[in-house]
């Protein structure tokens, strides 16, 4: 599922936590969860700016990838890699899974 949430990512835009869980098919809990556990393990990046909700005016130009209560993420250039190889069948990103506790 992790692997899921990566692509959906890196296919670009924004995302709000709700809509990508819906889209996904998990609740907005198991998604927070799994953004955090991302973001552990090197995939995900915070941005420190925050946001105002206007991406037509943000700095970051729309390349954030999703949008929590207070916290923006975006891919790290590991999630980048990591995506880009389960779209290339891989499955693996540097012979490390994305499955927590694997």
């Amino acid at each position: 599922m992790l692997e899921r949430v990566l692509l959906a990512l890196a296919a670009g835009g924004a995302f709000r936590i709700d809509g990508l869980a819906r889209q996904l098919g998990i609740t907005p809990a198991l998604l927070a969860a799994m953004l955090e556990k991302l973001e552990q393990m090197g995939y995900l990046a915070p941005l420190t700016a925050g946001c105002s909700g206007g991406c037509s005016s943000c700095a970051s130009g729309g390349c954030c990838a999703i949008i929590g209560d207070s916290k923006v993420w975006s891919l790290s250039e590991k999630g980048l890699r990591a995506a880009d190889a389960y779209r290339k069948g891989a499955g693996v990103a540097e012979k490390q899974p994305v499955h927590p506790g694997a």
